[in-house]
């Protein structure tokens, strides 16, 4: 199947693995930006924003939120909209 975004490694421990890879593809340039939220899809961080040409692209998040905080256990969403469309993952995290 065609996947547009996908994050590794999936399931996510900060203290093991220390980042965890966003890896996503931008079909037409323009802006894109990525979030994370928590269960409650709270914003807890913005990753990249910005101009982007078409291509293939990999952002890093820590497992902190946007205060420097190591996130709670559990899923952490993160949400890429992009030009053409909007593309929504899931990240479990365990410590």
């Amino acid at each position: 199947p065609s996947v547009d975004a996908y994050a590794y490694p999936n399931p996510f421990s900060p203290r093991r693995h220390e980042l965890v890879r966003i890896k996503y593809e931008v079909q037409s340039a323009g802006n894109v930006q990525i979030r994370l939220f928590d269960f409650g899809m709270n914003l807890i961080r913005e990753l990249d924003s910005g101009q982007y040409s078409a291509g293939t692209y990999e952002a890093v998040w820590d497992g902190r939120n946007a205060n420097g905080r190591q996130v709670a256990n559990g899923p952490v969403f993160y949400q890429i909209d992009t030009p053409e469309n909007t593309i929504r993952g899931k990240i479990l995290v365990i410590d």
